[in-house]
């Protein structure tokens, strides 16, 4: 039959490009403007991150390690927004706190990624 995408996959494609190109704007504007703290900087990249292993993942979707790399890169990209957020309302203490909780729960999916 060939290497049919199914509608799904394709539309994930595209709106993973639409990231990937979001990603680099808010980058780039990041640098331009140099107003925001490093971790939103942070934030950005993991668009960035997140979107390469998924336009990948959804091209070739038989490819288990894209689909593992595209769900860390989805969980990483979650725990920086927490991260860039926390920063912006919480005391240094409580960052703390949360970074090493994400950080852990991050690297536990990981390691269950890696696992199965």
């Amino acid at each position: 039959m060939g290497n049919y995408l199914h509608p799904a996959h394709v539309a994930n494609v595209v709106t993973s490009f639409c990231l990937l190109w979001s990603g680099v704007i808010l980058t780039l504007f990041w640098f331009l403007e140099s107003n925001q703290p490093l971790r939103w900087l942070f934030f950005y990249f993991t668009i960035i991150i997140t979107a390469i292993p998924t336009i990948i993942h959804h091209i070739i979707p038989e490819n288990l390690s894209w689909t593992s790399l595209d769900i860390m890169s989805n969980v990483l990209l979650v725990v920086a927004l927490e991260l860039a957020l926390v920063g912006d309302y919480f005391t240094q203490k409580v960052r703390m706190f949360f970074l090493w909780l994400f950080g852990t729960l991050n690297l536990l999916a990981i390691a269950y990624l890696f696992s199965i």
